[in-house]
């Protein structure tokens, strides 16, 4: 399930939700009023074999399989 950032309009409390999406948000969880689904930057995680020129994690040859090289 994503996590979303909220914010609320009646007291401007900022929440992190996780919910479903297509889930209606809750209300606040301190004054009970309306929350706004914010605009937030994704999180991206790059693995080795994404930012190593070429694929090899080793990153001594060209080759996407470390086992052509024995490394």
């Amino acid at each position: 399930m994503p996590l979303y950032r909220f914010l609320c309009k009646n007291c401007g409390r900022e929440e992190l939700i996780l919910m479903k999406i297509d889930q209606k948000p809750p209300s606040c969880s301190v004054c009970g009023g309306a929350l706004e689904k914010q605009i937030s930057m994704p999180s991206l995680k790059l693995s080795t074999q994404d930012s190593v020129a070429g694929g090899s994690s080793c990153g001594s040859c060209s080759s996407r399989n470390c086992s052509s090289c024995g490394t």
